[in-house]
């Protein structure tokens, strides 16, 4: 099993997943613009200072704080792969070592026999 091609296509697919989470974030904080913009004008306040301000919190308080943890789980989620196939690149080095030495040791038993 080539599990560096399974790493790389679960980073593949990881990526695009924050990315289509980035684009929903996208899509929610253009709807909120648009309703605070919708606000504002049935209020008559839409070239005040009010909606930008409304816009101004829902960026510092939902948009760019939902933006960091989307990208710092998708970094910390592919990091985890990188070391889960690091480490099992390691057991696997580990098996074939192990086996090389028991075929080793097999081999000399068995001359040893012959003698």
């Amino acid at each position: 099993m080539d599990y560096k091609a399974l790493a790389d296509a679960l980073i593949s697919a990881l990526k695009q997943n924050t990315q289509a989470g980035l684009g929903l974030l996208d899509v929610q904080r253009r709807n909120t613009f648009e309703d605070v913009n919708n606000r504002s004008a049935r209020r008559g306040t839409l070239y005040s200072t009010a909606g930008a301000n409304q816009q101004s919190r829902y960026d510092a308080t939902k948009y760019l704080p939902g933006k960091a943890q989307l990208q710092a789980q998708g970094q910390q989620q592919e990091l985890t792969i990188k070391s889960n196939l690091i480490d099992t690149q390691q057991k696997i080095d580990a098996l074939k070592r192990a086996a090389g030495e028991l075929n080793a040791i097999d081999d000399n038993y068995f001359k040893s026999l012959l003698v």
